[in-house]
């Protein structure tokens, strides 16, 4: 019988500030262990891909393009799970979302 309930998993992965390559590979593990324990949204802290504390590294093309390939890592190794991501940046201001959830086909 279905009750209308879903599982949420929060995960805080360990994370190297500006190490987006790390981050993603941690984030990637934790989709993987929260899908195996079938949730069905997954919740990270903010700037879980660069790390929070980047600072002036925020505004630096070289840490944007770092990170949206993270994210594109991060989704093509979780394809199980549907995506939306809304990652804008430009040079005042820079957003970072990201949300998984299982994928319902």
């Amino acid at each position: 019988m279905n009750y209308g309930f879903f599982r949420v998993c929060c995960c805080s992965p360990e994370i190297q500030v500006a190490n987006t390559e790390f981050n993603a590979k941690k984030i990637i593990e934790c989709v993987k262990t929260a899908s195996e324990k079938k949730a069905s949204i997954i919740v990270f802290p903010e700037l879980s891909v660069t790390g929070y504390t980047c600072h002036d590294l925020f505004l630096q093309k070289m840490l944007q393009d770092s990170a949206i390939n993270a994210i594109e890592e991060i989704c093509e190794k979780t394809k199980n799970f549907s995506h939306t991501t809304r990652n804008l940046a430009n040079s005042s201001s820079i957003y970072n979302n990201k949300e998984l959830g299982e994928n319902y086909e």
